[in-house]
């Protein structure tokens, strides 16, 4: 019989640190959820895809109405959620100071001290505080942290667009406004360290009046091709369409980066639509 083998013991080396999660803070003047249209769908998806790396907490200051039941289900997605409740009417007073100080009528309306103060101390144990809108910038302007903005799209552009389909009132507005948010647009990216906008378009416009090029980062809107509802059982195939449109005078797509989605779905997808729908009016399909 064989004498046993003497154990010897093997040295283990001490586990290397872990580093600790980053903590990433989101600023919103709109509660995301529930997911009722694309600014919440935006934000919680980002908070969503970015939990799997940082703890993400949420700041959000909002006149809209929620319940607790939107509060528990933000808080599955988010480490920390904070919510201060506004009047639409007060914020309504704030947007007049827009008549004697140089912001934008939409970031005098939620700029609130007391919601200042809020963030301050919140931000002060998050690594990158995320800005959701231009509306929001004001409050990391000149501050220590790490700031990002989502612009999703540029306002001046959109100003631009929206002078040439009103009339009235709302045309004075938008004239009014765009000479503010033409320039703020530039003095804000100058304060952050960096940007992110929906489309290629909106950003060559704020580089064409001055944001510098290595500050902005196109992430498109992207479209999921894995939601697709069952259909009856007596229909073949089916198109679903999951957004807003939004039209301008003549029939054409006042938001650009809807028109460049429903232009590069057509243009891949129409052929297979068309050739498995009966045609109509007498042979010939409508376009």
């Amino acid at each position: 019989m064989r004498a046993p083998v003497p154990y010897e013991p093997i040295d283990i080396p001490e586990p290397l640190p872990v580093s600790p999660r980053k903590k990433l803070l989101i600023v919103s003047t709109r509660v995301p959820y529930p997911l009722t249209d694309g600014v919440r769908i935006r934000i919680y998806n980002t908070a969503k895809y970015l939990s799997r790396d940082f703890d993400v907490g949420l700041a959000c200051l909002t006149y809209e109405a929620y319940t607790e039941e939107h509060l528990e289900a933000l808080r599955t997605v988010f480490s920390e959620v904070s919510v201060q409740k506004v009047s639409l009417f007060s914020c309504a007073l704030h947007s007049l100071r827009s008549l004697w100080n140089p912001l934008p009528v939409q970031v005098n309306f939620f700029r609130w001290a007391s919601f200042a103060r809020t963030l301050d101390a919140m931000a002060a144990r998050y690594d990158i505080v995320l800005c959701n809108h231009i509306r929001t910038t004001e409050y990391v302007r000149q501050r220590p942290w790490k700031t990002l903005v989502d612009l999703h799209d540029s306002f001046g552009l959109r100003y631009e667009r929206t002078i040439k389909t009103v009339k009235g009132l709302m045309r004075l507005f938008a004239r009014y406004e765009l000479r503010k948010i033409r320039g703020y647009e530039i003095d804000v990216l100058a304060d952050v360290d960096h940007a992110i906008i929906v489309s290629e378009l909106d950003r060559q416009f704020l580089i064409r009046g001055g944001a510098p090029p290595d500050k902005i980062t196109t992430l498109n809107v992207a479209v999921r091709d894995d939601i697709r509802p069952d259909p009856p059982s007596d229909r073949g195939r089916c198109i679903s369409f999951l957004g807003r449109i939004a039209y301008a005078s003549g029939g054409r797509i006042a938001y650009q980066p809807f028109n460049e989605g429903l232009c590069m779905g057509t243009s891949r997808h129409a052929h297979a639509v068309l050739a498995h729908v009966p045609s109509t009016g007498g042979g010939q399909h409508h376009r």
